[in-house]
């Protein structure tokens, strides 16, 4: 049993109003953070990642290379 709930008699848990409360607000979490991308933004977000790997390979070949 969590700390925030009451057992009632039949022995299922009736949750406090603290415990709704914390519910309502953690459901809103999701939903409020997600964007959507348009097809122009994931392109250029995949370009700039293989960007990155791509440079990183470089580095670590050119660095392997001096040993």
């Amino acid at each position: 049993m969590t700390a925030n709930a009451r057992q009632s008699r039949t022995g299922k848990q009736t949750p406090t109003p603290i415990s709704e409360y914390l519910a309502s607000i953690g459901s809103k979490g999701g939903k409020v953070s997600r964007r959507e991308l348009t097809p122009e933004q994931a392109k250029a977000m995949v370009r700039a990642r293989v960007r990155a790997a791509s440079k990183k390979k470089q580095t670590l070949a050119a660095w392997r290379a001096n040993d």
